[in-house]
């Protein structure tokens, strides 16, 4: 099985921060679940894969971001079934750029998404933004590394996977920073 991982397209508040070259945007509520920018969309439409998408992605899992999911979307389709997984979040933390929208408008959305790991009662202000708690290096590598774990017991028998995440999950499993866009291939 091969395993397509692909940090999303450039965001919102990779803008913000590229404008203002200050991290204080990441703790803004102004860029609460920030979406692509047009820089990231033409980033994930010129994305090449070795594959043919989307008919030769056997699935497809995503965090539940909204850029995510836009940079799959774009990928893989509108009708492609999207398995919405928390553990491909981005750190937790005090970071509402990194909040996921809420059980309820991902169930009402009209699209296909598997919503078996997501939490339904997800409550990242009084948890993280009230707090300032963060989560740490090594507990982003541990829930990284189980997702993955999860995903390729889901998937045998596959042959291409796409995993669709941010840049400090890919950073903690692999080792380095990832450009938005950028794509790393693992043979299991």
């Amino acid at each position: 099985m091969k395993l397509y991982f692909i940090r999303h397209g450039h965001a919102e508040h990779n803008a913000a921060y590229d404008k203002e070259n200050d991290e204080k945007v990441y703790r803004s509520l102004d860029y609460k679940d920030s979406h692509l920018t047009e820089k990231g969309i033409q980033q994930i439409k010129e994305v090449e894969l070795p594959v043919y998408l989307p008919r030769k992605m056997d699935r497809v899992y995503s965090s539940p971001l909204t850029r995510c999911i836009q940079t799959a979307r774009i990928l893989v389709g509108e009708r492609t079934i999207l398995h919405l997984h928390d553990g491909l979040l981005e750190t937790h933390g005090p970071f509402p750029c990194n909040w996921r929208p809420d059980f309820d408008s991902l169930t009402n959305a009209l699209s296909y998404y598997v919503l078996k790991d997501v939490e339904k009662h997800y409550k990242p202000y009084t948890k993280y933004y009230l707090t300032g708690l963060t989560e740490t290096d090594e507990e982003i590598k541990e829930r990284a590394m189980a997702t993955v774990e999860q995903i390729k017991s889901e998937c045998k028998g596959f042959e291409n996977v796409l995993v669709v995440t941010h840049n400090d999950w890919l950073e903690s499993l692999f080792g380095r920073p990832f450009k938005n866009g950028e794509v790393y291939c693992l043979e299991c």
